[in-house]
């Protein structure tokens, strides 16, 4: 807890995306809370350590009914990400 916010931060290794994993553990702490704040990175043209291309999760958070804050940026040089949140019950417009 930071603020008054539940945050997470959640790193699923590429070698084991796309087997549920982060639902999963999404889902739990779905269940333990009624709010979840996160920051994701906001776009695709970065490139890892090891020279792969990275993939930023924000559809991943999208499909699992995560709202983008639009107007909660942290930008670095290096890096651009955006606040995300989920709550019970809300439903967009």
């Amino acid at each position: 807890i930071r603020d008054g916010l539940v945050n997470f931060a959640m790193i699923v290794s590429t070698q084991y995306q796309k087997r549920g994993i982060g639902k999963t553990l999404i889902e739990k702490a779905k269940q333990e809370h009624d709010c979840l704040y996160g920051w994701v990175v906001t776009g695709s043209d970065y490139v890892k350590l090891n020279g792969q291309a990275y993939n930023s999760p924000m559809a991943f958070y999208r499909k699992n009914e995560f709202e983008v804050i639009e107007n909660e940026i942290f930008e670095t040089p290096q890096l651009k990400t955006v606040r995300i949140k989920w709550c019970e019950n809300f439903s967009p417009i």
